[in-house]
C-alpha cells in the first residue's frame, strides 16, 4: 500500500516537475522573456526571472509540504490500520528504528523531488536568460526543510489519531503558521495600526517555523530576492535571515520527533 502511495507520489511529481517547467518558459515561449521588463527602473526584472522566483519556488514550498503531509500522515497509523506493523515489530526492529526509518525515506525521496523541481526551473531560467543565476538554486537548498518539518509533524499526529486527522492537523498547523504574513500585513495598514495583532502573526510562525526557512531562502537568492525587490521599490525592509532561524528550525524538528517517538512507545499495537 505504502509503495503505492510512494509510486503515485513518483508520478505526480514527474507531473508537477513538467508543469513547472513549462509554466516557467511561458515568457519565452511567448517571445517576452528577456523584452518584458516589470518594477520600477531602479529594479527591473524580467518576467521570466519573476515567474521562476515569485511563483516557482513558492509552488515548489507547497508541493514539498503536502507530499511531506501525505506520506506522513498514515506512516504509523496506517500502517496500525492495515495490520502490517504488528509484523514489522515483531522482527528485532525497534519503534525508533521504525520511526526514523520512515523519516528519513519521506526526506530522501521528498529531497530528490526538490532537487529535481529546482534543477528544471534554473534550466528554465538558464535558457530564458542565458546567465547561470545559481541563486536560484541556492535559494532552493532551505526548501529541503520542508519536508523534514511536515513529515515530522505529520508523523507526530500519526502516532495517535487516524491519517486524515494526522493530515487535517498538520495543515492547521501549517496554516496558522502561515497566517504570519496575512495578520502582519493587516496590523501595518494605515487605519488599522494594531501592534498585538503584528505580535500575534509573529507568535504564529513559531507554529511551523516555514517563516524562519523562507528568510533563508531570500538571503540566499541574493539580487533575485523578493525581499530585495521590495526594498528596492520603497518598502520597509523585513526581518533578514539569522543562524538562530535555522538553530530553531533543527530543534523544532527534533523536538517533534522527540514528542512522536515518545507517544509511539506507549501506543498499544
Amino acid at each position: 500500500m505504502l509503495e503505492a502511495v510512494r509510486r503515485k507520489l513518483f508520478i505526480a511529481s514527474l507531473i508537477i516537475a513538467v508543469i513547472f517547467f513549462l509554466l516557467s518558459l511561458l515568457p519565452h515561449l511567448m517571445g517576452t522573456s528577456g523584452s518584458t521588463q516589470i518594477g520600477p527602473d531602479r529594479m527591473r526584472m524580467t518576467l521570466g526571472v519573476l515567474l521562476c522566483v515569485f511563483l516557482g519556488l513558492p509552488m515548489l514550498r507547497f508541493f514539498a509540504a503536502v507530499q511531506a503531509v501525505i506520506l506522513g500522515a498514515g506512516g504509523i497509523s496506517g500502517e496500525i490500520e492495515r495490520g502490517s506493523l504488528p509484523v514489522t515489530l515483531a522482527r528485532p526492529v525497534s519503534r525508533a528504528q521504525v520511526m526514523l526509518g520512515k523519516w528519513l525515506g519521506i526526506n530522501l525521496l521528498l529531497g530528490g523531488h526538490v532537487l529535481t523541481w529546482a534543477a528544471l526551473l534554473w534550466a528554465s531560467l538558464f535558457i530564458q536568460t542565458g546567465e547561470g543565476n545559481v541563486q536560484l538554486l541556492y535559494g532552493a537548498l532551505p526548501i529541503l526543510l520542508y519536508p523534514a518539518l511536515f513529515s515530522s509533524l505529520s508523523l507526530l499526529f500519526s502516532t495517535f489519531t487516524s491519517p486524515t486527522l494526522a493530515a487535517a492537523l498538520t495543515l492547521i498547523c501549517g496554516g496558522i503558521a502561515w497566517s504570519e504574513g496575512i495578520l502582519k500585513m493587516i496590523a501595518r495598514l494605515p487605519l488599522v495600526d494594531l501592534p498585538l495583532l503584528e505580535r500575534v502573526g509573529h507568535a504564529c510562525s513559531f507554529v511551523v517555523p516555514m517563516a524562519h526557512v523562507d528568510r533563508w531562502t531570500d538571503r540566499l537568492l541574493g539580487d533575485l530576492s523578493p525581499i530585495v525587490f521590495a526594498e528596492r521599490m520603497g518598502r520597509p525592509p523585513s526581518q533578514t535571515a539569522a543562524a538562530a532561524d535555522l538553530v530553531y528550525v533543527a530543534l523544532y524538528i527534533l523536538a517533534v520527533f522527540g514528542i512522536g517517538l515518545l507517544l509511539f512507545h506507549r501506543r498499544d499495537i
